[in-house]
């Protein structure tokens, strides 16, 4: 007798590296699975957003049989404050849509936030992945220890805790070693929109609205805020002012006396130095394939950065071009695929290395093998192999 498919709730799809990863369903290992996406935000956000408080509520839109969406505007404090009675709507949506599953042998539940183990207690999945994205005591400092604890309780109870940053994944093994063996270090795959057939040996032409900028191009794609270290990546336009340096994302507020925010404003004018401004996702791989270099300069003093896996590793990597990162846990792991810098010098050095070899490496293949071997799909699939 075949077996069926266990389907999956994911709680939740809000960023971008998770929905990148489950546009690939369903996986090689469960093509039959359902998959529920789960994207809440509170008032405030939606308010942000433009959504009305009158369309305020719990929205389900189906992609196909097998995939779902469910999206919702919840009070303030649905996640930590009040998390059983905010997330009740949630629950109660989550098993309607179980209840259609008449073929599913089991449901599992992916959380991203210690938080959501609220959800699983109102659902009562039959497997639990704590999926961790970043150190969330991070992202709230004020409630440091209640999300340990929450954390604490996701580990003790999940099947398997995989997280995204081997740093992550170390330090929950030092913290819980009894269940050392079921935390995982599994990094983000590549998009699949962003591995060509063949990896790029020249960049390749300008995407619309770039081809004012003068060749050629050191670029970095991503957020500018005080993850960057804007004192070298001021360094760099000054030390090649031949070169381009071309910043794509959102541009920064410069007023505040914070001391990146200082460095920016003198980045920012700088002759050579180019800020876009964001581009769709679904672009990027197009703006990747463009660059002569891809940047990646983040502050290796930032408690954020130590813990986190860089997006932009892995979305750079398909289209072969050639990358210069500053020395961050994560960035190490590919450091016979990029160039890894120990200083601002060696990041200078790096930069002046490619240049001196018409921005060549010769790596090119082997970023796109590694890109094509970890794909998204692949890793969702080894993702869902485990449950």
């Amino acid at each position: 007798m075949q077996s069926r498919m266990t389907d999956v709730i994911l709680a939740d799809s809000c960023w971008h590296s998770t929905r990148h990863l489950f546009s690939t369903w369903p996986p090689a290992s469960g093509p039959e699975a359902r998959l529920l996406r789960l994207e809440p935000i509170d008032w405030q956000n939606a308010r942000a957003r433009g959504i009305r408080p009158w369309n305020w509520g719990i929205h389900r839109k189906d992609f196909s049989p097998q995939v779902s969406l469910i999206t919702a505007e919840l009070p303030p404090g649905w996640m930590k404050r009040f998390p059983r009675f905010g997330q009740w709507p949630l629950a109660r949506a989550c098993r309607k849509w179980r209840k259609a599953a008449k073929d599913a042998e089991a449901t599992s539940l992916w959380i991203t936030y210690p938080y959501y183990l609220a959800l699983a207690d109102q659902i009562e999945p039959d497997r639990l992945i704590y999926y961790n994205l970043d150190d969330y005591a991070l992202y709230w400092p004020s409630k440091a220890d209640e999300v340990r604890a929450w954390e604490a309780r996701a580990v003790d109870r999940a099947d398997w805790t995989v997280c995204v940053a081997a740093e992550r994944a170390r330090q929950l093994k030092m913290a819980f070693p009894e269940r050392a063996d079921r935390i995982l270090h599994m990094p983000h795959g590549a998009p699949e929109s962003t591995i060509p057939n063949e990896p790029f040996s020249k960049p390749a032409p300008p995407p619309a609205g770039f081809a004012h900028i003068p060749r050629p191009w050191l670029g970095y794609l991503g957020g500018l805020e005080d993850r960057v270290d804007w004192a070298l990546v001021r360094k760099v336009a000054e030390f090649f002012p031949e070169t381009s340096v071309v910043l794509v994302g959102p541009k920064p507020a410069l007023d505040g006396p914070e001391s990146w925010r200082h460095e920016a404003r003198k980045t920012l004018a700088l002759p050579n130095v180019y800020a876009t401004g964001p581009q769709p996702q679904g672009r990027i791989g197009e703006v990747y394939a463009s660059f002569d270099v891809n940047l990646i300069p983040y502050d290796v003093t930032h408690s954020f950065n130590v813990v986190c896996s860089p997006t932009k590793l892995m979305d750079a990597m398909g289209c072969g071009r050639p990358s210069v990162a500053t020395d961050l846990p994560e960035c190490r792991i590919h450091a016979d695929r990029i160039d890894i810098a120990a200083d601002h010098d060696a990041f200078l050095g790096a930069i002046e290395s490619l240049r001196s070899r018409d921005f060549r490496d010769g790596r090119e293949s082997l970023r796109h093998e590694f890109a094509r071997t970890h794909s998204t799909a692949k890793v969702l699939d080894n993702l869902y192999r485990l449950i």
